[in-house]
């Protein structure tokens, strides 16, 4: 009886010394864990106080428009952030608006191609992040291969810049070294994909793991004691025992505190690691201290933005005049958040405005003061608003914008009222001097502002040619001749969408039967111009007298489906006749790639450029005919041309990857491991074991 109570009480003592010193690990761990995320989390709040210094935040908000001091500028805060900060090993500012990368070392490149691109998963198929969330506080935590950053982006609603820091992780993990190895046990840090982080403690890695934990980062912790504690030894027991009879109470008060202490110990040295600092004093204190100034900066911030909002819209309106494509959610976050007058599915018109004489004297003065008093405001009414921005040559650009509720004539007296006061407010009283205004049609959405822009833009060159003066009857038939003409160039190049779009803008704006005839003989000059037989015009002929007979007074909506029908038939004829021929551009363009591949500076732009079409045009036909992207194509021909030389020669793989286009040998890379499932080096080593001869 006595051997039974014997071992029963000896493996009950294990069992509750095992489980309370797995408790006292799992403690250590998630202390440690605590202690690293907030750590982070005050870091990510330093990089956003960093972003707000007004250098930073001109870059970020005003990409396009840095120079070189200024990128000199964020090198040195870049570098400074580096230095006031130990767990910051390397630095670099992202700044989306123009995809590129600054280093605190100077270097300037894609954001694709920089070092830092290698802990982000769009770039790195190998990187993984976790966010951490805090009070007032996100930030990211990203791993790759045993290395880890943290990316904190600019603090405003919209998509604008970052900040990444490379992490020092033995600068970060310092407090929990000390603890670890005054305990003498032994602590790994994993990241999410399985590769070493730091080891703590110095101790024979072959114990068995006592405790892991993954912790708020992603990251792994694994913790192993300095011996082996599995169980308690017979002595051990019987000499309890007897200790037990004898001296009971002293044991109760004695014995299990200290049992207690010796197995708690290392948690009350990580927790005074955490809490205590010897140069910053608490660490509480200080991340309520980095809070405060957080909130006050937060403050600066929003007047900075609001500030900044009217250039920022400025570039907005610009891209989208030169026919950038943005994706429909992020610019109606991007209107709403910089509190444009404008809504997506307003009905837009442009208005441009020039001096004839653009070397006189006082041409700078005075279109600059026609934005002060013009450039922005509205109708009497309320219903239509303006905004508009001076070029560098002395254009007065104006978009009007308004429901779709509001009238064509409203639209088109308060054109008028406003054409009238440009022209007024620029000759004065006593100069002879001249402004020349032009006119876009009205287009339904923002998206479409760039056709109202070509038009505008095209009747302005025109008039200024030929030296016409502004009255309106002379206007109208320039513009009705130039936008005829538009609408036939785009039907005839296969570009339908944009053909039909241009017509859509054109028929809302004409009211009057001669200026649809107009319109309507505009177009059967260029079928005839573009080779169209003479039997294909019938339909358009019917047309053509129809409007003749139409009342002018009251037919103006049946003027309109008239135009309508003309303009269709017109395009569809247009189209059909080039069809056949429409892929000749793609054909060409490949032949262009695969002869200009090596070229590092080849482009979209540069190739449709040489073929004589628009960009976009000869993107979607790379679309439609290939069931690809212009940039996948051209990647494909550069890496199919890489894999002849790994193959062929014995060229280093980043002078093969240079020689065949590619900016970076990181670049190279990334593009062929997603082309063929492999890098540029496995791929030579597996042809080289093929063929060993």
């Amino acid at each position: 009886m006595f051997g039974i109570n014997f071992f029963f009480l000896k493996s009950l003592l294990a069992k509750e010394y095992n489980e309370r010193t797995e408790d006292a690990l799992n403690d250590i761990l998630v202390t440690a864990d605590e202690f690293i995320a907030q750590n982070l989390l005050s870091e990510g709040q330093a990089m956003q106080q960093t972003m707000w210094n007004d250098t930073m935040t001109e870059a970020i908000l005003l990409a396009d428009e840095m120079s070189p001091y200024q990128k000199q500028e964020i090198a040195k805060i870049l570098s400074n952030y580096e230095r006031e900060h130990t767990i910051a090993a390397r630095t670099w500012l992202f700044t989306y608006p123009n995809d590129m990368c600054y280093g605190s070392d100077g270097t300037v490149c894609a954001i694709g191609e920089s070092p830092a691109a290698q802990f982000f998963p769009e770039y790195n198929d190998s990187a993984m992040g976790k966010t951490l969330r805090g009070k007032g506080i996100a930030t990211t935590v990203c791993t790759n291969n045993g290395r880890a950053a943290l990316w904190q982006d600019f603090p405003t609603p919209e998509r604008n810049g970052a900040l990444v820091v490379e992490l020092n992780e033995e600068a970060l993990l310092e407090p929990v070294r000390a603890a670890i190895e005054e305990s003498e046990d032994f602590l790994e840090v994993w990241d999410g994909s399985g590769h070493i982080l730091s080891v703590l403690g110095a101790i024979d890695g072959t114990l068995p793991e006592r405790q892991t934990l993954t912790g708020q980062t992603g990251w792994i912790y694994s913790i192993r004691q300095s011996s082996d504690t599995s169980g308690i030894s017979a002595e051990y027991v019987i000499r309890m025992i007897g200790f037990w009879i004898i001296l009971f109470a002293v044991i109760g008060m004695t014995v299990v505190p200290v049992i207690s202490g010796w197995i708690y110990r290392p948690i009350g040295t990580l927790s005074r690691a955490v809490l205590k600092e010897p140069d910053k004093g608490n660490e509480l204190d200080l991340v309520r201290t980095v809070y405060e100034d957080t909130v006050k900066e937060k403050r600066n911030l929003a007047d900075k933005v609001s500030e900044m909002a009217p250039f920022v819209r400025e570039r907005l309106y610009g891209g989208l005049l030169r026919g950038r494509e943005y994706d429909a959610e992020y610019l109606r976050e991007r209107l709403a958040f910089l509190e444009s007058p404008f809504r997506m599915e307003y009905v837009f018109r442009v208005i441009m405005a020039a001096p004839e004489n653009r070397d006189e004297p006082t041409a700078e003065e005075k279109m600059s003061s026609l934005y002060r008093y013009f450039g922005s405001g509205r109708s009497d009414d309320g219903t239509i608003c303006r905004e508009g921005f001076l070029t560098d040559d002395y254009i007065l650009v104006i978009i009007m914008g308004c429901p779709k509720t509001v009238s064509v004539s409203a639209v088109k007296k308060e054109e008028n009222r406003l054409t009238e006061s440009l022209l007024e407010a620029y000759a004065g009283e006593k100069t002879k001097a001249k402004l020349i205004v032009s006119h876009g049609g009205s287009y339904v959405g923002i998206e479409n502002l760039n056709y109202s822009y070509a038009d505008a833009r095209e009747e302005l060159n025109y008039r200024i040619y030929n030296k016409t003066d502004s009255d309106c009857a002379d206007r109208c038939d320039d513009s009705i001749r130039l936008r005829s003409v538009r609408v036939a160039k785009a039907a005839a190049e296969g570009d339908v969408e944009s053909a039909k779009t241009m017509l859509g803008g054109y028929i809302s704006d004409v009211s009057d039967p001669d200026e649809g005839m107009m319109f309507v003989d505009t177009l059967m000059g260029e079928l005839l111009a573009n080779g169209v037989k003479s039997d294909d015009m019938e339909k358009l002929n019917v047309c053509y007298h129809r409007m003749e007979r139409q009342d002018t007074e009251t037919g103006a909506e049946q003027i309109r489906r008239i135009l309508e029908e003309a303009g269709m038939f017109a395009i569809q004829i247009l189209s059909d006749g080039r069809q056949k021929n429409q892929n000749k551009y793609v054909i060409r363009a490949k032949e262009y790639l695969q002869e200009h591949y090596s070229d590092r500076t080849l482009s979209q732009d540069a190739v449709a450029q040489n073929l004589g079409i628009n960009s976009a045009y000869l993107s979607r036909l790379f679309k439609e005919y290939n069931d690809t992207s212009f940039v996948n194509y051209l990647n494909g021909c550069r890496v199919s041309e890489s894999m002849k030389m790994l193959s062929e020669s014995s060229v280093s793989v980043e002078e093969i990857g240079f020689r065949c286009g590619f900016n970076s040998v990181q670049n190279y890379t990334r593009v062929f491991k997603k082309i063929n499932g492999m890098t540029p080096g496995a791929y030579r080593k597996q042809m080289t074991e093929a063929d060993p001869a």
